[in-house]
């Protein structure tokens, strides 16, 4: 039985046209689906046997909510909002200064939240959801106004929840996998303002 690919691109356009080149040197059937805001365009054609897809949470999250595929999406997708996992890193996030509040509510709260959390004029914002209704950011109080109308550039909700935190200083970040318990693979995501994806660990294995 043949497995179809069905690759969301738009996303990081050289790795996806590198698993698209894989894709066609093992000669096995695909459709490539362009990724618009948050998972409109993810319709595939009627596909007959097996079917992995490849692409973002958001295109995840459609087809498990708009198609009959079985088994779905292998996810937890309630564990990717905040509001699951902050209870639960508490002593381990950056963010541990911060606190929810609807986006609806931002505009008319500037001057509590700058004195609450506020660090040399700015805040950093970022959706609860792991949808990204928007890209996580820092927000002025000079450009207040300006800036939240950007953050809603693509009609978020009134009542999405937003996560505001004291802005932090991020030279590198690292990010790892762990497998029951265990750290299995790891690689430096990011050097001050450029991404690095290319050195991957392969060195931690699971005992």
């Amino acid at each position: 039985m043949t497995v179809t690919w069905v690759i969301e691109t738009g996303i990081e356009p050289d790795y996806e046209q590198r698993l698209i080149a894989s894709v066609k040197v093992a000669g096995l059937p695909f459709h490539e689906r362009k990724m618009l805001p948050f998972g409109e365009g993810m319709k595939p054609p009627i596909i007959e046997g097996p079917v992995i897809f490849h692409g973002s949470l958001q295109g995840a999250a459609w087809i498990r909510e708009h198609l009959p595929w079985t088994p779905g999406a292998i996810e937890h997708p309630h564990a990717f909002f905040c509001r699951y996992y902050y209870p639960r890193l508490q002593g381990f996030l950056l963010n541990e200064e911060h606190l929810f509040m609807p986006f609806g509510e931002l505009q008319g709260r500037r001057e509590f939240l700058m004195e609450v959390l506020g660090d040399d004029g700015c805040l950093f914002m970022r959706p609860d959801s792991h949808r990204k209704t928007f890209t996580g950011t820092l927000v002025n109080t000079e450009t207040w106004e300006r800036d939240i109308e950007l953050l809603g550039f693509y009609d978020v909700p009134p009542e999405e929840m937003v996560v505001v935190c004291r802005p932090q200083n991020v030279n590198e970040e690292y990010r790892f996998w762990v497998v029951d318990g265990k750290l299995v693979t790891g690689s430096r995501y990011r050097m001050e303002d450029n991404h690095d994806r290319i050195r991957v660990n392969r060195s931690l294995k699971p005992k």
